[in-house]
């Protein structure tokens, strides 16, 4: 195979990461009307939790839930300790109470020994190699597609998800009809965290594990974006086609001409989204 078509498919597999990620970032803003600056972090902290519980002789599978359920759980609090207090005042004041919760995650793992001291595989998919891409590259797109399916059929074919986008279209309305609107928040801040620990599981096995793996986030930002800032399929693939632009990019550009080309496509869609889209849901 030519190296054109291994670029852009290697392109597509860390795409897939960006946009499960950006998956997060948009569902939680739709949801609870803030923007997250922890989702990075809380895929480093998830991955980290699944090497440990796996070091600990946990199957894999186990030590993937446990990690995916620890974010839930931290989403959960964060929200009712940390954003509820702060959520009659300034929109940026959550915002920024996401971005303080980021950096004592981060704080967290700096200061643990073992995560300093190597980088670590949580390896759920083994060698191998097919149309001349990497198992693992091939693993990370359908866990991707998997995820974001599972998580779909949670918002659109579920109670639950029938009384979260109720509560975001009408938060009033929806009081008014009975609805738990606070806890709705706190149970979506838990969802979004976990699914946020998931997109970093399956970056850990082509990416490894180390305390900067939550940097992928960054690129989940113009995914969301260029994904028109709604939950679906199109963030998904937003992200993908993300992916492939970086890669083909890394390819034919000099060095640094990769992180200029996403900056400028990031401003372009900023410049590109509907007034209505880029208002506070």
């Amino acid at each position: 195979m030519s190296l054109a078509p291994e670029v852009v498919l290697g392109g597509a597999a860390q795409g897939c990461l960006y946009g499960l990620t950006a998956l997060s970032l948009v569902f939680l803003y739709r949801a609870t009307g803030v923007l997250s600056f922890m989702q990075g972090e809380a895929m480093a902290a998830g991955a980290y939790v699944a090497v440990g519980l796996a070091a600990m002789g946990a199957p894999l599978a186990l030590a993937a839930v446990g990690a995916i359920a620890a974010g839930q759980v931290f989403g959960t609090l964060a929200a009712r300790f940390a954003l509820e207090p702060v959520r009659t005042r300034a929109p940026w004041v959550a915002t920024l109470t996401t971005f303080g919760l980021a950096l004592a995650l981060r704080g967290v793992l700096l200061s643990l020994p073992a995560a300093t001291q190597g980088w670590y595989r949580f390896d759920w998919v083994g060698e191998g190699r097919w149309l001349g891409l990497a198992a693992r590259q091939w693993a990370v797109m359908l866990a991707a597609a998997g995820v974001a399916a599972a998580f779909a059929l949670l918002l659109r074919g579920t109670t639950w998800g029938r009384r979260v986008r109720a509560s975001a279209e009408d938060a009033v309305t929806a009081e008014r009809l009975g609805i738990d609107v606070a806890r709705l928040r706190r149970q979506a801040w838990g969802v979004g965290t976990a699914l946020a620990v998931a997109a970093g599981l399956a970056a850990a096995p082509i990416t490894f594990v180390h305390p900067d793996l939550g940097s992928l986030a960054l690129n989940a930002f113009p995914a969301a974006v260029l994904g028109g800032m709604k939950p679906g399929p199109t963030v998904l693939a937003a992200g993908v086609g993300l992916g492939v632009l970086e890669a083909i990019a890394a390819w034919q550009l000099p060095p640094g001409g990769k992180e200029l080309l996403l900056q400028l496509v990031l401003i372009a869609a900023l410049l590109a989204l509907p007034r209505e889209r880029a208002a506070a849901p």
